[in-house]
């Protein structure tokens, strides 16, 4: 039973919304109900997807609960008639149904986020549960066992779920008006006095102007010729 503690031996961090505390149906558990969810949810057996094995031995080290407690706790997390269970079991395998989706540190768009939830889900026992947490993320990854939800069902469920804080998307109208700036920059900078050309004045380049101004010269020196 490995327990990742940190690099500062405080454990992993896990968040939990604090407006759990006044949804109605988590209201409607019972104390050890309550304990018990957040046990899983905040367990440091407990990853990123927040789906994992567990161990009914350390749930009663860390609650302090009896193991018929938590297994009669286990059962009314794990079904719920009039709506989707709270947590998914199998084959000592748990599953925090909404673990993920609820984590505000991640960000199943961000790739690296992303390629850690595949490593993890990929080292579990192939199972049913697995498969279900695979559809229910629309996780596009090859199993072994066939998805039990058809494709429209489960394109629809992807579209109402958000994966942890969503990251602004560039606005694409200010992305001309950017360009316009440098452009505008570009023209403003000053140029280098080593690269302006001297414009050469008009008596150098035109040969009457400049034999006149000779002629004037020479005059002036006294040295005109007839």
């Amino acid at each position: 039973m490995k327990v990742d503690k940190g690099l500062d031996g405080r454990g992993i961090y896990r968040a939990v919304y604090t407006s759990i505390w006044d949804d109605p149906d988590f209201q409607k558990l019972n104390p050890v109900s309550k304990l018990v969810f957040l046990n899983l949810r905040t367990s440091p057996l407990s990853n990123m997807p927040a789906i994992y094995h567990y161990y009914i031995e350390a749930i009663e080290r860390q609650t302090g609960l009896t193991s018929q407690m938590i297994n009669k706790a286990l059962d009314t997390l794990s079904h719920r008639p009039s709506h989707s269970p709270w947590i998914a079991l199998e084959q000592g395998i748990v599953w925090v149904r909404k673990g993920l989706k609820y984590d505000p540190n991640i960000i199943l768009r961000n790739e690296k986020h992303r390629t850690a939830v595949i490593n993890i889900v990929l080292s579990l026992p192939k199972l049913q549960i697995v498969r279900d947490f695979i559809d229910f993320y629309q996780i596009n990854i090859p199993y072994p066992i066939p998805s039990r939800i058809p494709n429209n069902i489960a394109n629809e469920i992807a579209h109402k779920i958000p994966h942890g804080i969503q990251e602004p998307e560039p606005d694409k109208d200010k992305e001309p008006e950017k360009e316009k700036e440098e452009e505008y920059e570009e023209k403003e900078k000053p140029v280098s006095p080593h690269f302006v050309e001297k414009s050469k004045p008009k008596s150098e380049t035109n040969p009457i102007l400049r034999r006149a101004q000779l002629r004037e010269q020479a005059k002036q020196l006294g040295v005109e010729k007839p």
